[in-house]
């Protein structure tokens, strides 16, 4: 398990390194065809600082340049979570970690402890409404 933990951390160091691995097993696309020309044209694999991949596929054909996100037409197209919070994921799925300990996992190992309370008793019916829980307090 250690092996596999520090596998993960060499795959999550960066993103760059995380899109790698996930190119590497066919779960982003290496290359694409431009959907706006005919007939359709490699695009090219560009570096952008201003977004949070750092690329962006861009048609290399002049008068169209059009842009893609590299997350284009792959599982994590409609995701904003970073690559490397994926590749954490997906790993913890694997490994039947309970959802309840994910965050805690994806947070830096810092989780919280809650103190079950004690509500009703035999024979007792409690009914609680959650949406009087998410309010703040009027005074």
């Amino acid at each position: 398990m250690a092996g596999l933990l520090s596998i993960i951390a060499k795959h999550t160091s960066s993103e760059d390194a995380a899109f790698e691995y996930l190119a590497e097993h066919r779960l982003l696309a290496r290359r694409h065809d431009c959907p706006g020309c005919y007939p359709p044209s490699n695009m090219s694999f560009i570096r952008r600082s201003d977004i949070t991949d750092g690329w962006t596929w861009r048609c290399s054909v002049r008068g169209c340049r059009k842009k893609l996100s590299i997350r284009h037409g792959s599982f994590f197209s409609q995701s904003k979570l970073r690559f490397s919070t994926w590749i954490k994921l997906l790993y913890l799925w694997t490994s039947e970690i309970p959802v309840t300990k994910v965050r805690c996992h994806l947070d830096d190992g810092e989780c919280s402890t809650t103190t079950a309370i004690l509500l009703g008793g035999p024979g007792t019916v409690v009914q609680i409404d959650e949406s009087l829980m998410r309010h703040n307090r009027k005074v």
